[in-house]
Order: C-alpha cells, then structure tokens, then sequence
C-alpha cells in the first residue's frame, strides 16, 4: 500500500507535467492575462499538492523501515492510518503554499508560470526537513546493521541509505536552489531543467 500510494501520487503529479508542456505549447496570446493567472494557481497548487504526498509518503516509507529494523513491528508508524493523514497533509500543505506564494503567468519575458516573489522556501523548507529525517532513518538503519554483524544486511542498507542521498542530489538540490534564489529563479534554464529532474525522483 505504501508503494501503491507513492506511485499514484507521482502518476498524478507527471501528468500534471504533461498538461504543463502541452499548456506551453499553445498559443497563450488567445487567452485573458488574468485567466493564465488562475491556471498558474491551479496547477501549481495541485503539482505542489502531489509532491507534498510523494516526499511524505517517502518519509514514511523510512519510518516503516527504520521500526522494522528496531523489530517494533506494532508500532503505530506502521500503521494503515497514516495513508489519509499523508493525503491530507499533502493536500493542506500545497493549498496553504500557493496561498502563501502565489504564481502568475509572466507573459512579457519567459512566458511561461513564475512565483510572484520569486521563490519558494516553503515547499524547499518542507522538502530539506523530509529528506534530512528520511535519510536520519536510514542512518540509523545501517548503524544498527554495522552493530548486528549482519554483512548481507549491512550492504543491503548501506545501498539504500547511499542511493535515498544520491537520488535526492541529482533530483531535488537543483528545485531547492531554484526555490530559495531569486537570481537562479529569474532564469528560464533553471526553472526547466530543475522541474524536469524532479519528474526523475523517487526520492
């Protein structure tokens, strides 16, 4: 269940891509400037949404681990509880972020959506804190299996934990940088080429 939930939200959020792409691709001169506005809001609000659930349900997933490692298996972590609570924090989260930081359409110059103060620290503040306890978990998780003497184990876990890090280098630290720079958000590459990494995660 927790692969099911972390494979519909990234389903959901790379077909927000595709709308995107093919949005771009149409000519938006056809449209009201205020229109694409509310379009920038939309989609970003659910894309912010999808990915709030995909980086939580990751966490998750580490947490389940992590207690499975501990041999807690009762523990309410593991739980079928929390796929609602992930959903629903998701859902809060990428609802209060677009609220706080809306977008616009920049029509004058790249055309294309862009934060209206140039930035995004929340989603950056909320993606650093997720990454930073899922890879804790991990941590912790191939320090217990370095102390059980277990070989197998430990390079099994080691791999995880080495990959989780990787894998959140090549697809998120760009995003952050984007996110928390009002120069690096300026430039269309960026914007571009960060998005398109962040389709490649999996956290």
């Amino acid at each position: 269940q927790q692969l099911l939930s972390l494979a519909l939200a990234d389903l959901l959020m790379h077909s927000l891509g595709v709308v995107y792409a093919v949005f771009l691709a149409t000519d938006s001169n056809s449209y009201k400037l205020e229109h694409l506005d509310d379009f920038c809001d939309g989609f970003q609000m659910a894309f912010h949404i999808f990915r709030f659930v995909s980086v939580l349900q990751e966490l998750h997933i580490a947490a389940v681990w992590f207690i499975q490692a501990c041999h807690a298996r009762g523990s309410i972590v593991t739980t079928r509880i929390w796929f609602p609570i992930i959903w629903i924090t998701g859902f809060v989260l990428g609802l209060v972020d677009v609220l706080v930081n809306p977008w616009e359409f920049d029509r004058p110059s790249r055309w294309v959506c862009s934060s209206v103060r140039g930035g995004d620290r929340t989603t950056a503040a909320v993606i650093c804190g997720v990454a930073c306890v899922s890879f804790l978990a991990y941590a912790a998780m191939v320090i217990r299996a370095l102390r059980s003497g277990s070989g197998s184990l430990q390079r099994k876990l080691l791999l995880r934990a080495t990959w989780y890090l990787v894998n959140f280098i090549l697809t998120y630290a760009l995003a952050i940088v984007v996110y928390v720079s009002k120069e690096a958000a300026a430039q269309p590459m960026a914007w571009g080429l960060a998005t398109v990494l962040q389709f490649g995660n999996g956290f």
